[in-house]
């Protein structure tokens, strides 16, 4: 049920945000944006059903934490894109294709994807999201456990 909703959903809004792009990358864009829109649809559906199943989900407390994550994500997101700039400003213009223009924007990928997760777990942990503190203890202790399994062999 929930993804036969979502999949209408999703067809409701990719072809008219899809025609509102004049471009092949807006257009991309406002599919994706569809796409986020059609999940978030679902979410509240599948929340509203499991509510009356299950009797609580905490919904307060769930609702706090993702607010957080999200105003976490568009730190994160506005980071990136001003990282983005800034390479792109670094770049001549005019400049064919050529293999060290495209190592230097694979390079920005990478670095861009670097500084944007760390960006998001510093500020999701400053504000004090109990699942990503959980998520970065399980990271510590099985980081422990290789290097004393590597210093026993």
């Amino acid at each position: 049920f929930i993804t036969v909703a979502f999949s209408i959903v999703l067809l409701g809004l990719a072809y008219p945000l899809f025609a509102i792009g004049r471009d092949g990358g807006v257009q991309v864009a406002m599919l994706a944006l569809a796409y986020s829109l059609s999940y978030w649809f679902g979410l509240i559906v599948a929340w509203i059903l499991l509510v009356r199943r299950l009797g609580t989900l905490e919904s307060g407390r769930t609702a706090w934490a993702v607010a957080r994550l999200v105003f976490a994500g568009i730190l994160a997101g506005l980071v990136m894109v001003a990282l983005t700039l800034w390479v792109l400003s670094n770049q001549p213009t005019g400049e064919t294709l050529t293999w060290q223009v495209r190592i230097t924007l694979l390079g920005s990928v990478l670095l861009n994807s670097v500084v944007g997760v760390a960006v998001f777990v510093l500020a999701a942990w400053a504000m004090r999201v109990r699942e990503v503190a959980d998520v970065l203890s399980l990271v510590r202790r099985g980081s422990q456990r290789v290097t004393r399994r590597g210093g026993q062999g």
